[in-house]
């Protein structure tokens, strides 16, 4: 899978994100894998990633360390 951004995908910057406020809505959402981020990385603008589902999955009890 390319990392190559489409032509018309901008990064938001923090200053940008605070340009829109009182504005247009600012769409964003968790996704709990990486598979899935790339799924809707094309689609928000911003996009929170965690592991925390591999924690689970993985039995993994320390929530510090990887």
């Amino acid at each position: 899978m390319s990392t190559a951004l489409p032509i018309n995908h901008k990064r938001l910057s923090v200053r940008d994100i605070g340009a829109r406020k009182g504005g247009a809505p600012i769409v964003c959402i968790t996704s709990y894998s990486a598979p899935m981020a790339k799924l809707m990385d094309d689609h928000v603008d911003v996009l929170l990633v965690g592991d925390s589902i591999g924690k689970v999955r993985f039995f993994s009890l320390d929530r510090i360390s990887t």
